[in-house]
């Protein structure tokens, strides 16, 4: 059987995920790129798994509250503003394995495209360029992470707060709302199909 890894930056937003013919276990990262990095690398050494699904709460600049992305772009906007020559500040995955049939849902009605989440070590609150549709502080770690070790990697975020319109108050009190539209989507898309 194959191995599922769940990485969720907080307890607060875990979800059971169930796919066919998966085996899923669970990391709690916790909030920022370095615990990221370092929490989902020790979970891949230890249980080795196919494939890793970020999922979790985001923000965003120019969506809705309420929206799903599965994104498959990352940007760091720490890296970003320093404009190295030498790092380049963006991941792609082009993983669909095991992930095909997972839409982002904007306004209710599926959409098509790359999704990009924008990555940082601050909870954005001002309404400053930021490339990307969502936004949060873990996923580029983790793709980063993923691509090093050669494993798939996709992130699925469920917006929970605009900025310039946001707080960290908000955020908190949108969890529990975020963590039970994303159980009734996965269970949706990635339930045994009759």
């Amino acid at each position: 059987m194959k191995k599922l890894l769940l990485a969720f930056a907080l307890p607060e937003e875990v979800v059971p995920v169930e796919l066919p013919g998966w085996e899923s276990v669970t990391c709690i990262t916790g909030i920022s790129k370095p615990y990221a990095a370092a929490r989902l690398s020790r979970a891949i050494a230890e249980h080795h798994p196919d494939a890793v699904l970020n999922i979790g709460s985001a923000g965003t600049l120019c969506h809705s509250v309420g929206d799903i992305f599965v994104c498959r772009r990352f940007v760091d906007r720490d890296i970003a503003r320093q404009k190295f020559d030498s790092i380049s500040p963006e991941v792609r995955s082009e993983a669909t394995v095991p992930f095909p049939e997972l839409p982002t849902i904007t306004c209710g009605q599926h959409a098509q495209g790359i999704f990009t989440c924008n990555t940082g070590e601050d909870f954005v609150t001002a309404a400053d360029h930021v490339d990307g549709d969502v936004i949060d502080m873990e996923a580029f770690a983790e793709a980063l992470v993923c691509r090093e070790f050669g494993i798939p990697f996709v992130a699925v975020k469920y917006v929970t707060d605009v900025v310039g319109q946001n707080s960290m108050q908000i955020w908190e009190e949108r969890l529990s709302g975020a963590r039970t539209a994303l159980r009734d989507y996965f269970r949706r898309y990635l339930g045994e199909k009759s």
